[in-house]
């Protein structure tokens, strides 16, 4: 078993005054590796979990996502076939949690990895089956395609303002609630209609899809992660500090936008973006630093608009208001 499994728990101790490198070593020997073979594999799992640079510094100068790496190229020197991690990513900051991801993403296809996990997340981006527990007994299990579409007729989303959605929460089962200005935009889980703006997400999502991956030039990374972020909702996946880039995902999609420095890359890029309401998005938008190029018009499917993010991107806003509509109207 000592051969075959390496385990990463949620609380993961360590020695504070040596250095990473000495650490694996002293693992490595209580997993019986010694001389050569044992240099190799700490040196393989340092790369592995992007430690390499970081290696000779004492371990109580580490981060807690620097740790959790840590923890994960220990449970590695062994070549374990299977790799059970504890609530991996419990109490990281989005960087150190984007960072952990990619590492798990770079194991696939060579081990089984197994994820105990509640943030829903990680799950989201990481997993390829899941299996759901409820008291100790297994409920379910399948793909997270197939858990969405067991779900499909069960979860609503609406934006409403504050004071309505307040008096609203007491009567249903809320998931998620975000705040959009003077707005909250709810996840509602409920088998009929919960109030009368509730829609289904897929209805965006199915849309959306139709961008795969957008590339976004900007003159500041961070603060273009942190303005999509918090201003257009988008959700950050991935930063690599060695390139300079970032990723961030679309809500209730797979399509992605990716920001860089690059100049080499074309910067006038335009952006298709379903909202709930055109008119109170671009509002929005216009008081967080955004410029209207073309103010909300009638379409076919609702309303359009057009703007233009601080960083010099023109976004396509779209609402459909007035019902859905074949996908090919998004070229």
């Amino acid at each position: 078993m000592r051969r075959t499994l390496g385990y990463v728990p949620q609380d993961f101790g360590v020695y504070p005054q040596i250095t990473a490198r000495a650490f694996l070593r002293y693992i490595g020997e209580l997993k019986g590796l010694r001389g050569p073979q044992l240099r190799r594999r700490v040196e393989s799992v340092l790369e592995t979990v992007y430690l390499s640079t970081d290696a000779d510094r004492r371990l109580k100068t580490f981060s807690g996502g620097m740790v959790r790496r840590l923890g994960i190229a220990q449970a590695l020197l062994n070549e374990p076939r299977f790799l059970v991690l504890d609530e991996p990513t419990a109490g990281l900051d989005p960087v150190e949690r984007v960072r952990f991801r990619e590492t798990l993403t770079s194991l696939q296809g060579e081990r089984l990895v197994i994820l105990s996990t509640h943030i829903i997340s990680d799950i989201e981006l990481t997993a390829t089956h899941l299996a759901l527990l409820s008291k100790g007994h297994l409920t379910w299990t399948g793909t997270p395609e197939a858990l969405m579409a067991d779900a499909a007729n069960a979860v609503w989303s609406l934006v409403i303002p504050r004071a309505e959605f307040t008096m609203l929460r007491p009567t249903c089962r809320v998931s998620t609630a975000i705040p959009r200005g003077e707005n909250i935009e709810a996840r509602i889980l409920s088998t009929s209609r919960p109030h009368p703006q509730a829609c289904y997400p897929e209805r965006r999502s199915s849309m959306l899809k139709k961008i795969d991956c957008v590339l976004i030039r900007v003159s500041d990374v961070a603060e273009a992660l942190n303005f999509y972020s918090d201003v257009f909702g988008l959700k950050p996946v991935w930063q690599d500090e060695r390139t300079g880039q970032a990723g961030l995902l679309f809500p209730e999609s797979d399509a992605e936008i990716v920001l860089h420095t690059d100049a080499a890359i074309p910067g006038q890029v335009e952006v298709h973006y379903l909202v709930d309401d055109v008119v109170t998005a671009v509002q929005r938008y216009a008081e967080q630093g955004c410029k209207v190029l073309v103010e909300p018009f009638d379409i076919r499917m609702g309303k359009c608009a057009v703007i233009q993010d601080p960083f010099g991107t023109r976004l396509c806003i779209l609402d459909m208001s007035k019902g859905a509509i074949e996908y090919n109207l998004i070229q």
